[in-house]
């Protein structure tokens, strides 16, 4: 039970924990933070909550998830560089080129 509200909780924060490699390792099988706040800032797409084979198997997976997890990580949000040592999960730009507020 603990674990569950502890990655409910870390899931939810919109900043990213985890370090720039988990996504090339044996790891990358567990969300991250970047993970599920596209899910919530995009609506169509990864659906696992603790397991990224799900989406993957399923074809749900943003194509762009490495990519906006390792921003996420380097602190950069659209090209600009952020104080926050881990970054926080950037927003994209809906297709009509407005941003998206979560």
């Amino acid at each position: 039970m603990f674990v569950m509200i502890f990655r409910n909780s870390m899931l939810h924060t919109g900043r990213e924990f985890h370090p720039r490699s988990w996504v090339d390792g044996p790891l990358d099988n567990m969300t991250t933070t970047t993970h599920h706040d596209l899910h919530h800032q995009r609506f169509q797409g990864n659906y696992g909550f603790y397991f990224t084979w799900w989406d993957r198997l399923m074809g749900t997976e943003f194509k762009d998830y490495k990519k906006v997890f390792r921003q996420a990580v380097d602190g950069e949000l659209h090209g600009e560089k952020l104080p926050q040592a881990h970054g926080t999960a950037p927003t994209p730009d809906r297709e009509d080129g407005e941003k998206i507020i979560a």
